[in-house]
């Protein structure tokens, strides 16, 4: 590990000079604030998306809520750094209430097989459905379009991409406090920033 330090570093360097004779962008404030304060000032930063204009949806609204099941929607790797674990509690102890929820998890990863079998386990199969991969398409925004809630409950991020992509699309937005989550959620009426991963922090 000290070896590819060592070997990266005068890249790293080199390419923040460089970097200074270019308009650089910055993916969020994270990255500016991670590299030396003598280069950081010269990034611009952006929140970057990969959706055209055509992909926009023609009523920018929130989705409605029709009084009927609340519907949920996580859409990323499906790891344990993601939070992921934390979403399926949290979840579970929703629907303990009143209220019924169904919450739709699309992305793969190495926690898929510990999170079916933990929907199994609290017999939460009707109320979670696993979509598997979506490529970056129409059917990916028709899920989003025809969902309420967007929840993100990553530990850390840089972005993420997909809480600006459900925002478009008219998601309310929960979200622990990472990346430019802070720069999306700015009312109460988008969304909720979270403090920290925790199931009983998504489930209130």
């Amino acid at each position: 590990k000290l070896l590819r330090y060592i070997l990266f570093l005068p890249e790293y360097y080199i390419t923040l000079m460089v970097s200074r004779l270019c308009r650089a962008t910055s993916n969020g404030p994270l990255p500016i604030n991670t590299i030396p304060k003598f280069f950081s000032g010269h990034y611009l930063e952006v929140i970057d998306s990969a959706l055209l204009e055509r992909d926009l949806p023609t009523n920018p609204n929130a989705v409605l809520y029709d009084g009927g099941v609340v519907k949920l929607l996580y859409v990323g790797f499906i790891r344990y750094g993601k939070g992921i674990q934390f979403l399926l509690e949290g979840f579970r102890n929703l629907n303990h209430s009143d209220q019924k929820y169904k919450l739709t998890i699309i992305g793969v990863g190495d926690a898929l097989e510990y999170c079916k079998s933990y929907v199994k386990k609290n017999r939460l199969e009707n109320l979670v459905s696993f979509e598997g991969y979506v490529p970056f398409s129409d059917r990916l925004f028709e899920h989003y379009k025809s969902h309420h809630i967007f929840i993100n409950p990553s530990l850390s991020e840089a972005g993420p991409r997909v809480l600006l992509e459900a925002k478009v699309f008219g998601n309310f937005l929960i979200s622990t406090d990472v990346g430019y989550a802070e720069r999306l959620i700015t009312s109460d009426s988008e969304g909720i920033i979270i403090r920290a991963a925790s199931s009983s922090e998504i489930s209130h």
